[in-house]
């Protein structure tokens, strides 16, 4: 997902601006052998995999200007919740060469957030980059709540792995000119 926001504020006495993003990502991968039987030769192989994969990248700006006081600011808020399941359960039955069951999840957000505010007597900018990632990733064999009769028979590997990778990068900048106070933050 890409977003571009810009806001503008232009007046004689004031100009007031503001720019805003927000992407919020709620998913849910499952992938899963449920019950039932596999089976197969030593040369044979059985793979559940669940992979989840959001991104997100945001550009927000606000720009103010006015002869006596120029007010702006800019914030982007990415909000990421997922569920990344790979299973095999509920006495489910396998007998073959090599078994893998893999959960993977990998986020990245980025964004650059600007503000910039110039008055004659006041210029007041701001610029926020808030984030928050939330993510569960899981790979089993077997119930969570414990023996629920799953068999995994292999003259191979069995491989069970999980992993979650998750990428912040964000670049905030504000600047305020003033001709007696001028903020920035």
């Amino acid at each position: 997902v890409g977003q571009a926001v810009l806001g503008v504020g232009i007046g004689s006495d004031a100009g007031i601006g503001a720019a805003a993003s927000a992407t919020r990502f709620t998913q849910d991968v499952s992938a899963a052998i449920v019950g039932g039987s596999v089976t197969g030769t030593s040369n044979d192989g059985v793979g559940v995999h669940a992979f989840n994969n959001q991104q997100t990248f945001a550009i927000t700006s606000g720009i103010a200007g006015s002869g006596t006081a120029g007010i702006t600011g800019s914030v982007a808020v990415d909000l990421f919740d997922s569920d990344t399941r790979a299973t095999i359960d509920g006495g489910a039955q396998i007998n073959t060469g090599a078994v893998t069951v893999e959960a993977e999840t990998f986020d990245a957000v980025g964004g650059v957030n600007g503000a910039l505010a110039i008055g004659g007597t006041l210029g007041a900018a701001g610029a926020f980059n808030v984030a928050t990632m939330q993510d569960r990733t899981l790979a089993r064999i077997g119930s969570e709540a414990g023996d629920d009769g799953t068999d995994v028979t292999a003259s191979g590997d069995v491989t069970v792995a999980a992993s979650g990778i998750d990428r912040y990068s964000g670049l905030a900048i504000s600047a305020g000119f003033g001709g007696n106070v001028g903020i920035g933050g």
